[in-house]
């Protein structure tokens, strides 16, 4: 305390000197006085480490609201501690004036802070707790989650559309209000074989068709200006290389809220080839209804009750009725006739052909029809009828019928006339050549030469005249007295034939080679006598000084139908002329005289008519000098036979 009376000065040593230190009011005892100083200078340090503890967190946490006052408290904080570091000077120092305004100052310091405190609670009381933050960090962690799920959804949303876009199998384009092309997808590039850059430099009305109407030009226009109707519209679009596709536009106008054109969503879809098809539909159905109107068939359609679904345009060739007016029959067994087929028969069968009625037109005529039903399905439609007229082929079948019989009847004339005439023809042959040998008998060495020229001319005249009859008997008989057509082997009967021919063959020198022959359907008797007529007329139409070359020969013809087989009968004998190669089957047809060759000239007709009678044919190939073929077709197994 001197000291400090000391450094005040004589007027501050009058006034201290009016104060004792504080530690005499403690009587200076060591632990009361060491207590307080304890307790003075541990409140002042504790005091002193919290606003430095509230700058740091403060420094760090530069978010938090009200930081001013965190500050201002720290003042606060400081100016109480240091009351308490005074409390401790003045123990032993009676400043008690700068004690006193250092705890105004702090007075002053508390009362503004707790005047700040209470102005600013209700906004203090406002900043969440922290349950009410984890509560709402929460929250905001599920909106965010929400928020990231339906940004997700939107990208997947968008990465689909775009796919829709790119991927469709239309062409898709967006332009702006004045036409400028925003976006376009491959498939619209490759309709016009233009590529994006190509297409984004190209109006709406670039892309029409030389041969677009007026009408389609407006509305591209209208595209490009933005002055359009949402609408769909068919037009021919330009392509690259200047050629045409046929498409159908879709156009739709997305719009602000004003009413603004926002921009245009356009749609093409290629229809080049359903137009095409189209087309070919139209031609197919020209062709079949011309088709259908040049058959003299009646054609129409009738569902499972009988009503009519479609007629035929030439109905009225057979009926007389118009289209219109037969299908203003109640049904088609009004039309046809009641039963004309049983219904449970054609689901089973399909179709039902050749069913057989009468019916009449509008003139009251009557026609006979053959009807053909079919289960189709056709429109409404699911039963087509066929219908036939065979009026006038049932009257021909009638005509040929009675024909056939009077034929058949005139045949057995003829036969019966064949018959009496080769018995009558045959009684004066006969006595002409008996009592011509008679008179070769008799009278011969009184005849002159003259006259003995003249009896063997009439015996000659007469033996040839009943050869000529013996063969138009066997001529006639080929059908009528024919045997019915069994397993023959042929090989047998032409080794029958050649020993009948043994002694011509001899006698001519004649070499005659047989292959293997077939086993066929057949009259071995006809048969017979068809080898023995080409054998024969091998050995006698032979080449002067050549002894006759014969060679049989067979083989087996492929194809359709019945089994079939070729015999071959050639010869190196004299021939004949290709042009002769039908005469020589005509009756009587000689191409030589008698006198250089016997015979009466109808062996080879007989031949060809036991070929057709055994349903097969004989021709013939030859030349002069060069021998003849002939060649015979005829069925191996079932053979019928064709009546002459």
């Amino acid at each position: 305390m001197g000291s400090v009376a000391a450094l005040a000065g004589p007027a501050a040593q009058t006034l201290l000197a009016q104060f004792v230190p504080h530690g005499h009011c403690y009587l200076w005892r060591p632990d009361l006085v060491s207590l307080h100083v304890l307790s003075d200078s541990l409140i002042a340090i504790a005091y002193f480490s919290i606003p430095v503890a509230l700058a740091t967190f403060l420094r760090r946490r530069r978010d938090l609201p009200f930081a001013w006052v965190f500050w201002l408290f720290g003042l606060f904080i400081v100016s109480c501690g240091i009351t308490h570091v005074l409390e401790v000077w003045t123990l032993w120092h009676p400043d008690y004036w700068l004690s006193g305004a250092l705890k105004a100052l702090t007075a002053l310091v508390s009362l503004y802070t707790a005047f700040v405190l209470w102005r600013i609670m209700p906004q203090a009381l406002t900043i969440p707790t922290p349950t009410e933050l984890a509560a709402l960090n929460r929250q905001l962690e599920e909106d965010s989650q929400q928020l990231r799920q339906t940004s997700q959804s939107l990208r997947d949303e968008l990465e689909f559309s775009n796919s829709l876009f790119d991927q469709s199998a239309i062409g898709l384009a967006c332009t702006g209000p004045h036409g400028r092309w925003l976006r376009v997808n491959a498939r619209l590039c490759d309709m016009l074989g233009l590529d994006r850059g190509d297409l984004g430099s190209l109006s709406w009305g670039a892309l029409a068709a030389p041969d677009a109407g007026p009408e389609v030009l407006d509305r591209l226009r209208g595209l490009d200006s933005g002055s359009f109707e949402d609408s769909e519209l068919e037009q021919r679009l330009l392509t690259r290389d200047r050629g045409a596709i046929d498409a159908v536009l879709s156009v739709r106008g997305v719009r602000q809220s004003s009413g603004e054109l926002k921009y245009c969503l356009a749609a093409v879809q290629d229809v080049s080839e359903k137009r095409a098809a189209l087309r070919e539909l139209e031609e197919q159905r020209s062709m079949y209804s011309a088709v259908l109107a040049s058959i003299s068939d009646a054609v129409f359609v009738a569902d499972r009750q009988g009503d009519f679904t479609y007629v035929c345009p030439n109905v009225s060739t057979i009926f007389g009725y118009s289209p219109a007016a037969v299908a203003q029959f109640s049904s088609v067994s009004s039309l046809l006739g009641e039963d004309l087929f049983e219904e449970k028969q054609l689901e089973e069968m399909g179709e039902l052909s050749n069913i057989g009625c009468s019916v009449l037109d509008e003139q009251g005529g009557s026609h006979e029809l053959l009807v053909t039903v079919k289960a189709v399905a056709i429109g409404a439609g699911s039963r087509l009828y066929t219908c036939r007229d065979i009026t006038e082929i049932k009257a021909a079948e009638q005509r040929l019928l009675q024909a056939k019989q009077r034929l058949e009847e005139s045949n057995e004339e003829l036969q019966e006339f064949a018959y009496v005439a080769s018995h009558d023809l045959q009684e004066p042959l006969r006595k002409i050549l008996a009592f011509g040998e008679r008179l070769q008998s008799a009278c011969a060495d009184r005849f002159e030469d003259r006259e003995a020229d003249y009896l063997k001319r009439m015996m000659s005249a007469a033996l040839r005249s009943r050869e000529l009859i013996n063969d138009l008997l066997t001529f006639s008989r080929v059908q009528t007295k024919a045997r019915p057509l069994e397993p023959t082997d042929l090989a047998a009967v032409v080794d029958g034939v050649l020993s009948d021919l043994e002694i011509a063959i001899e006698s001519s020198g004649a070499e005659v080679d047989v292959g293997p022959l077939p086993h066929l359907d057949a009259d071995a008797n006809q048969m017979r006598q068809l080898f023995q007529n080409l054998l024969s007329n091998a050995i006698k139409f032979r080449r002067a000084d050549v002894a006759p070359h014969i060679q049989i020969s067979s083989r087996s013809l492929s194809g359709p139908g019945p089994q079939r087989c070729e015999i071959s009968v050639s010869d190196n004998g004299i021939g004949f002329e290709a042009r002769y190669a039908e005469a020589i089957f005509m009756p009587f047809k000689r191409l030589h005289g008698r006198q250089a060759y016997e015979g009466s000239g109808i062996g080879l007709a007989i031949c060809r008519k036991i070929a057709r009678r055994h349903s097969g044919t004989l021709v013939a190939q030859s030349s002069p000098d060069q021998g003849s073929t002939f060649t015979l077709q005829m069925p191996v197994h079932a053979a019928t036979p064709i009546s002459s």
